[in-house]
């Protein structure tokens, strides 16, 4: 079945970003001249995905009045209380109906520079494979896992490894120290047959919160089968869930500015040489007047 509608999770308070969310979403933070859940937005629309259900909370109206123009526009629905991931997953039951869907964590940019892209890629896996769920998936350094949930692979399922196509067995959600069964980690897209939904009812919470994480291993337990694709050399995921992952976030998006990120980087150059006559653009002075050249191109 053709895939055509996408959840996107925009719920969360963003408490790590305070006082910055205390007047707006997290998800509506700039990230170079675009707000965070634009470019998810963009991503999912480059996939062909038609219809997108953004789930919201308290204090994110400002996302519904961003998108108000936009046609097709997205439709929305509100989390009460907060429950977790899976939690916020639940209110789109009723928009899923009983399709396949994308799910993507709206605080979570994938950049793209391949062909196929991620979610195009991940779409053909899961229609091919016909799985119950279809992850992203993305390597990082074994120090980092103990704040990701961890895949957990079996080499005997894995002839497709060189194509980054995996099947996985276990996931163990922010695992010890040491404890990790490898460093590849959940990439903040997914895709979902509809039985997601069982598996989130029969999940027990943890401190009053609904793991997502805990349906897919209940997926896995049951025999339905879970794989993942993992991100190409040309992509890169983009978790803007703290201060510094924000300022990283918006420093490479802005270095890649086509028309200002050349600029930027020489400007930068300066204050970490600590120059005392670091050059500052004045108002409508260009670029090239600073060091820089307009219409420089991606200078990360």
């Amino acid at each position: 079945m053709r895939i055509e509608k996408a959840v996107v999770l925009a719920a969360g308070l963003g408490t790590r970003l305070l006082p910055a969310t205390r007047s707006q979403p997290k998800e509506m933070l700039p990230v170079g001249r675009k707000p965070i859940i634009q470019y998810v937005l963009e991503e999912l629309r480059k996939a062909d995905i038609s219809k997108i259900l953004i789930v919201t909370g308290k204090m994110k109206r400002a996302i519904e009045d961003y998108f108000e123009k936009d046609k097709p526009a997205p439709f929305y629905i509100r989390q009460g209380d907060k429950r977790g991931t899976g939690g916020a997953l639940l209110p789109a039951e009723p928009f899923v109906e009983n399709e396949p869907f994308l799910v993507a964590f709206g605080d979570s940019l994938i950049k793209n520079s391949s062909t196929p892209t991620l979610l195009e890629r991940m779409i053909k896996v899961h229609q091919k494979k016909r799985a119950a769920a279809t992850l992203a998936i993305e390597e990082v350094a074994l120090s980092e896992t103990e704040k990701y949930g961890v895949v957990k692979i079996d080499p005997r399922f894995n002839r497709g490894q060189k194509q980054g196509i995996f099947q996985i067995v276990d996931i163990i959600e922010k695992p010890e120290s040491g404890k990790a069964p490898g460093n590849l980690v959940l990439a903040a897209r997914f895709i979902f047959e509809p039985i997601v939904f069982k598996m989130l009812h029969l999940i027990k919470p943890h401190k009053g919160e609904l793991w997502l994480t805990d349906s897919l291993k209940l997926l896995i337990r049951k025999s339905y089968p879970v794989y993942g694709v993992k991100l190409k050399s040309g992509e890169k995921r983009y978790d803007v869930g703290s201060f510094e992952s924000y300022y990283r976030t918006f420093l490479e998006l802005a270095l890649s500015d086509k028309e200002f990120g050349k600029s930027l980087k020489v400007y930068l150059q300066h204050l970490l040489k600590g120059r005392k006559n670091t050059p500052t653009p004045s108002r409508g002075m260009h670029s090239h007047e600073w060091g820089g050249k307009k219409g420089g191109g991606t200078t990360r």
